[in-house]
């Protein structure tokens, strides 16, 4: 076994023994990366099936995570995503929100270097039902 994955398997008894995560990983950014894609995933998933309020609230969890660990790229895909699913359900309140959300995202990936998701984002504005 390779010593990294010794490490970290000491590391998990550890903290299985005391009954929690570690003290030197209570305030660190990998606890939130696995909140952060569930987050995003079940919000696409919850608006693929039509369940909006659902897919707003994991849409907001997913953006405070992303503000929180100060990771811009991921911010602007959900802004993307969301964007998308708002202009998705065809209500006219929803539209203008969607834009702006789009908008943002464009901005935010074209400042910090996400070419992919700024050129999706601009796709959806300009043509939102084609994308």
């Amino acid at each position: 076994m390779p010593s990294s994955v010794r490490a970290r398997s000491a590391k998990r008894s550890a903290a299985q023994r005391c009954g929690g995560v570690p003290a030197y990983y209570a305030n660190s950014r990998y606890q939130f990366y696995g909140q952060l894609e569930q987050a995003e995933a079940l919000a696409l998933q919850a608006a693929a099936v039509g369940r909006w309020d659902t897919a707003e609230q994991h849409f907001a969890a997913a953006a405070e995570i992303h503000e929180r660990l100060g990771a811009k790229l991921f911010l602007a895909r959900t802004w993307m995503n969301w964007g998308s699913a708002l202009l998705a359900r065809g209500e006219a309140s929803d539209a203008q929100r969607g834009r702006q959300l789009l908008q943002r995202a464009a901005e935010l990936a074209r400042h910090h270097g996400g070419g992919a998701v700024e050129r999706d984002a601009e796709a959806l504005l300009a043509d939102p039902l084609g994308v």
